[in-house]
């Protein structure tokens, strides 16, 4: 993103600004009010799944302004979630266990997605499905979530996201990324707000729910090949002062390409200059933003050869101590396959280029290299994982590390059995 862009970005979120300060008021203190137009919160989640027990392993809000003529986007948020499972079908949303193995969980951004829901009316492409995922996860918190009255724009254009988008000539590029399919949902809604129901009441969400201002989105996954280069924000509360909450999330999005250049520090330093905060207090924020990683790379008991990689840049970038970066843990390795191994498959599995394996196909090619498949994992009765990824966070694939057990991938696992012949 381009440091004008960000500016942009800067100026449309003012008002979401007083929003965020709203979503941290007593509950008594927010009560929803159509005043009198009150803003649309279009969102989109991808998922682990479609049932009840599946998590959302990333989400996007956008919110417009009913109040201007061409609904203006006033705010943006997008993140992905570590589901603290298995991901589900990654050929379908494109979401690989590395890629959430350092994200926010729900309860991580539970209150940072509050402050963008509470009060708003909100829109989706099948709200139904997206109201359903959101209430299992506020549920888990012991929160209350009243979605309201909001608009489904699948009801409104008839059709599936896919097709809305080519007969109103709206570009929808990734598809399944949730930020992509909120932008499309909000310019559908655009298109045709005039249809909509005006039968419509504000969402609200109350409880003791965490806000952290940490984000991990799909544009860090581009840096050297490496999926764990991630921005990410200090998840320790803002102070009573603003500051540490404005320089963490201005942080934040410039790090979106795992980058600082020197307009980007230069912006930075005119936001601390504005603020008359020390250097001290500075390095203190780049300390935050550092150990929220550091953290997060730790969730699964590991610190894989990658995220040491990505410490070690953010480490750079954000000027912290070398010394301070964790050293990558030694993982259980396997260079070949012996006949009468115990190999258990977990998750879905997909190769490298994105072809999902049936169980009954890997439990074939182990079986054809004289291998024996096994339903769990034991430190007696299981001597190999294959998985759709190594990081995986399944329960199998947890118990496998804990048991120092490899976990390997599936394309891994077909060149093992392809060299035992």
């Amino acid at each position: 993103m381009s440091i004008l862009g960000r500016y942009r970005r800067a100026a449309v979120m003012g008002r979401g600004q007083s929003l965020l300060e709203r979503a941290a008021q007593p509950s008594e203190s927010r009560a929803v009010s159509l005043n009198p137009m009150p803003l649309l919160a279009v969102i989109d989640c991808e998922t682990t799944g479609l049932a009840s027990r599946d998590r959302i392993i990333e989400i996007a809000v956008v919110v417009l302004d009913p109040s201007t003529p061409g609904l203006d986007v006033v705010d943006e948020y997008d993140t992905l979630i570590n589901p603290e499972r298995d991901v589900g079908p990654v050929h379908v949303h494109g979401i690989t266990a590395s890629m959430v193995e350092a994200a926010p969980t729900f309860a991580e951004i539970a209150g940072d997605l509050a402050a963008r829901l509470h009060g708003h009316v909100l829109v989706a492409h099948n709200l139904p499905f997206d109201l359903r995922m959101i209430a299992s996860e506020i549920d888990r918190l012991d929160a209350e979530f009243n979605p309201g009255e909001g608009i489904c724009t699948y009801r409104l254009s008839g059709t599936s996201l896919s097709k809305a988008v080519k007969q109103h000539s709206i570009t929808l590029d990734d598809h399944h990324r949730a930020i992509a399919d909120a932008r499309a949902s909000a310019e559908i809604l655009k298109k045709l707000y005039r249809d909509a129901p005006t039968d419509l009441t504000a969402a609200s969400l109350d409880g003791d729910l965490h806000r952290s201002f940490r984000t991990l989105r799909r544009d860090a996954f581009s840096i050297d090949g490496a999926a764990v280069l991630a921005r990410v924000c200090a998840e320790a509360e803002a102070r009573a002062g603003s500051f540490d909450r404005s320089y963490l999330e201005t942080l934040d999005w410039m790090l979106d390409d795992f980058h600082l250049d020197s307009d980007e520090r230069g912006a930075l330093q005119v936001l601390a200059t504005h603020a008359q905060a020390g250097a001290g207090e500075v390095s203190d924020l780049h300390d935050r933003y550092f150990d929220a990683f550091v953290a997060a790379s730790k969730r699964d008991g590991i610190i894989s050869e990658l995220e040491h990689a990505a410490l070690e840049r953010l480490a750079t970038l954000l000027e912290v101590p070398m010394h301070r970066v964790p050293p990558a843990d030694e993982l259980p390795g396997i260079t070949a396959i012996t006949p009468g191994m115990r190999v258990c498959f977990t998750g879905t599995v997909v190769d490298d280029r994105g072809n999902e394996w049936a169980r009954s196909r890997l439990e074939a090619t182990a079986v054809a290299a004289k291998l024996i498949p096994v339903e769990s994992v034991t430190r007696s009765a299981c001597d190999l994982v294959v998985a759709a990824d190594p990081s995986s966070s399944s329960g199998k694939a947890r118990k496998a590390r804990d048991y120092a057990i490899p976990v390997i991938s599936v394309d891994d696992f077909v060149a093992l059995t392809k060299s035992m012949a």
